[in-house]
């Protein structure tokens, strides 16, 4: 939160990442390539600030290509949207651990 009691701003951009990467490596998963999405790029709209209550984030593929991804992520509070967000990530080979 911020001193003046709404959800930071960064806090918008880390859920939209996080549920960008998590549904991107989920479908390289499902289309067994071994590969893992890292992002290179977010974009991020604050359209109304939040004060109270839980923040659900919803992340719609843009483009699911061989090397790049873009996802949509649009974030809400109860029926308001709150932020919206354009997540590019790469498909880099999955490191050898």
């Amino acid at each position: 939160m911020q001193p003046y009691g709404i959800v930071h701003g960064g806090i918008n951009a880390v859920l939209a990442e996080t549920a960008a990467s998590l549904a991107a490596n989920a479908w390289l998963n499902r289309q067994n390539r071994e590969q893992v999405a890292i992002g290179v790029n977010i974009t991020t709209e604050h359209l109304l600030p939040v004060a109270s209550g839980e923040i659900i984030v919803k992340a719609q593929p843009l483009k699911r290509g061989r090397t790049i991804q873009t996802w949509f992520v649009k974030e809400f509070n109860g029926t308001h949207l709150t932020s919206t967000s354009t997540v590019t990530l790469a498909n880099r080979p999955k490191p050898q651990i």
